[in-house]
């Protein structure tokens, strides 16, 4: 999707930001997919540089990825499936170096939701309900300071408070 007037979408995800550690590859073309120097200086937005010339170079990252993705297209309606295997192949050497930070973030987040959850339909089922004693109303409040480049565009992070 590219948006050119002001059309705003509220997303809530979950997933304890892996995409923004990484866990997305863009489809740039594959000569920069292909080399993780590239790849990394491509998908970095500035650091310091003011939110003009951060909002200019998320832009040229997505025009950069939509270009790849018509390049991966081409490549897929010419040479079929291995097109996009290949590409799966480079996606896979860009990520693997992040594999133990996404595992961390895993195991202190998601996890631990994911076997909560278990924890309580395991109770429901077995017709337990002390779980529901400890229901509490949570208040959601943004996070101070200005708002991140995220993978698909401005990240808003927010803080739950009992």
């Amino acid at each position: 999707m590219i948006n050119h007037d002001q059309l705003e979408l509220q997303v809530i995800m979950s997933n304890a930001g892996l995409p923004e550690a990484g866990d997305a590859v863009l489809t740039f073309p594959e000569e920069i997919v292909a080399d993780p120097q590239k790849y990394r200086a491509a998908v970095a937005l500035p650091v310091g540089e003011g939110e003009i010339a951060r909002a200019q170079a998320a832009r040229a990252r997505r025009d950069l990825a939509i270009e790849g993705y018509g390049q991966l297209l081409e490549g897929i309606v010419e040479h079929g499936r291995p097109a996009l295997e290949r590409f799966y192949t480079h996606a896979v050497d860009l990520v693997r170096p992040l594999i133990g930070d996404w595992q961390h973030i895993w195991e202190h987040n998601v996890q631990m939701e994911a076997e909560q959850t278990r924890a309580q339909l395991d109770a429901l089922a077995s017709g337990d309900r002390r779980h529901l004693s400890t229901a509490t109303v949570i208040r959601g409040e943004p996070r101070p300071g200005p708002r991140l480049w995220g993978m698909c565009g401005r990240l808003q992070t927010w803080s739950g408070e009992v």
